[in-house]
């Protein structure tokens, strides 16, 4: 018997080093396969002396908060037999206590879930609170009526539509309540075949080959606070983009998991680090040493105007060209026919030439301008745009 429990021991610790290398959420996962183990061997004991051989282990083995429904596994198994004690909101961590109350543990456990999930809702009102409309202030008083009646309507047709969501298709019509249900139902109609709900469920394992192309991501946030967008169009080819993504369809899920990741967390971290209402973006394109051909910008071009305008109005403040030498062989008057018109005069696109940083740095502190802009970021300038930098 001794042997075999000896034997028993000497299989767990070399599990426990072997699960001492896993992520963070496989971690968790062990944990609750080595407690059901465990449960099967002593069903009926009241305490449990944890093993020895965690003591092989480092003196305190911290475990990330991984998902709710993996501490929910943990709990189901009533008699669990890994000595796990929840410290704080933020840590569970294998305890070396030599004997465990296993009722004191699992009223501990059960406790910190309550504390995590109302900790939890409270993030969530907080993440949210600048996701509303000034109606009375935003919209002139004789549209206020109908814009009440577009929220009522499409907000019973989609949960995932916000009423700051309505008033930017609202503002982007000048306040036309027959033009934005057009726009509105196109929307939902466009959001169900591109699967957008769900966008977040995708993996776009092509990233790093686009970002390789073309460098591009979220980096800071200029004087307003408002989170910078910079594309680096080093060389891109249409063609090669879309046999990246297989389809054309995917290219768009990408572009719409960017500006949807934007609205849904990127404009509600900024506003609550600048205490107050961020819901716009500056997106900076530069074209230096450049070499996709015309045709190609002119398609992808397109693209993004009919995402950004038709789907997501009333986002972008500006939009800055930069390094002139290629712009100016582009054909502009093709590229002006489809700009919509409403952006030409609000004049949100500027078009700088070589010496663009005393124009930039206007709007933007340097501190949030890439190098290869000639700005002063104190990223590691090969992962610049690889990470999402920033309050978000």
């Amino acid at each position: 018997m001794g042997c075999c429990l000896a034997r028993y021991e000497l299989e767990k610790g070399k599990k426990l080093k072997q699960q001492y290398e896993l992520t963070t959420k496989d971690k968790l996962k062990t944990l609750t396969k080595f407690a059901r183990e465990d449960l099967n061997q002593k069903e009926n004991d009241e305490f449990y002396s944890p093993l020895t051989t965690l003591n092989q282990i480092e003196e305190s083995q911290i475990i990330q908060k991984s998902d709710i429904q993996r501490k929910q596994d943990i709990l189901k198994s009533k008699k669990n037999k890994v000595a796990i004690h929840i410290l704080n909101q933020n840590t569970l961590i294998i305890s070396k206590n030599n004997r465990l109350n296993i009722p004191q543990f699992l009223k501990e456990a059960e406790e910190a879930l309550f504390e995590y999930k109302k900790q939890k809702e409270t993030e969530d009102q907080n993440l949210y609170q600048w996701d509303y409309v000034d109606i009375e202030n935003q919209i002139p008083q004789k549209y206020q009526e109908k814009f009440m009646e577009l929220r009522n309507t499409f907000r019973q047709k989609s949960l995932n539509i916000s009423e700051l969501y309505i008033f930017r298709f609202y503002k982007s019509t000048d306040f036309n309540y027959s033009q934005t249900y057009k726009l509105l139902n196109k929307n939902i109609q466009w959001r169900i075949q591109n699967n957008i709900d769900f966008i977040f469920e995708e993996c776009f394992s092509e990233v790093n080959q686009i970002k390789k192309m073309s460098p591009h991501g979220l980096h800071f946030v200029d004087f307003e606070g408002k989170p910078l967008f910079f594309w680096k169009a080093k060389h891109f080819q249409f063609e090669k983009l879309i046999n990246i993504f297989k389809n054309k369809k995917r290219l768009i899920q990408y572009i719409a998991s960017y500006l949807e990741r934007i609205l849904l967390n990127v404009f509600q971290l900024c506003s609550i680090y600048q205490k107050r209402q961020i819901h716009k973006l500056t997106f900076v394109i530069d074209f230096k040493n450049c070499k996709g051909k015309m045709n190609d910008f002119e398609q992808l071009f397109a693209i993004f105007i009919e995402i950004g305008y038709f789907h997501y109005p009333e986002i972008l403040e500006n939009i800055f060209l930069l390094n002139q030498d290629y712009i100016k062989d582009l054909n502009l008057r093709k590229i002006n026919k489809l700009i919509p018109k409403k952006i030409q005069s609000a004049q949100k696109i500027q078009i700088l030439g070589d010496n663009f940083i005393n124009k930039l740095t206007q709007q933007i502190p340097i501190e949030s301008i890439p190098k290869f802009l000639g700005g002063k970021c104190q990223c590691n300038e090969k992962y610049c745009m690889n990470n999402d930098l920033g309050p978000y």
